[in-house]
């Protein structure tokens, strides 16, 4: 989907509102971790201009990568196999979350590259430290479900042969 400005706004505000649902429980809780004053979380969720630079901040401050509030379908590979009831190989899921990981991180060091000033500047160096772990993190995961795979293949193969 090619984002307007109109519909990012949508998108940004359903995000939001998951955000605060599934992580934090309640606004008046979101509120109180973030710092974020209330009238302007209301109107963001109703029909405050939500912008790129106030996007940017809410994912910070939430511990969020870059760009998460700009992705319209939030379920994971996982997620979405599970309503069906399909068994899925983890191979391709955490390939698709270290590029996930990776693009985020890619996009931060674009984002330092372009800041002025020192407080976006050491904001964007933290990102890009956590996202850097995150990276090593997923790769690892990666390479977890890569093995697990090729063994449960060599089970199989095996197993076939006294059929």
């Amino acid at each position: 989907m090619k984002y307007t400005p109109k519909n990012i706004q949508a998108v940004r505000r359903k995000r939001l509102a998951l955000l605060i649902r599934e992580k934090y429980g309640s606004q008046a809780q979101f509120i109180r971790e973030t710092g974020i004053n209330q009238g302007e979380i209301s109107s963001l969720l109703k029909n405050k201009v939500f912008g790129e630079r106030k996007a940017r901040h809410i994912e910070a401050l939430c511990n969020q990568p870059t760009g998460w509030l700009d992705v319209e379908d939030f379920r994971s590979h996982e997620e979405k196999a599970a309503a069906l009831g399909v068994i899925i190989s983890p191979v391709p899921s955490a390939l698709r979350e270290l590029e996930e990981v990776s693009h985020a991180l890619a996009e931060s060091i674009r984002n330092y590259r372009r800041a002025t000033g020192d407080i976006h500047k050491r904001l964007l160096a933290k990102i890009i430290q956590e996202l850097f772990e995150k990276v090593q993190e997923k790769h690892d995961a990666f390479q977890k479900a890569n093995q697990d795979e090729q063994i449960l293949e060599l089970v199989e193969d095996r197993s076939q042969l006294f059929e």
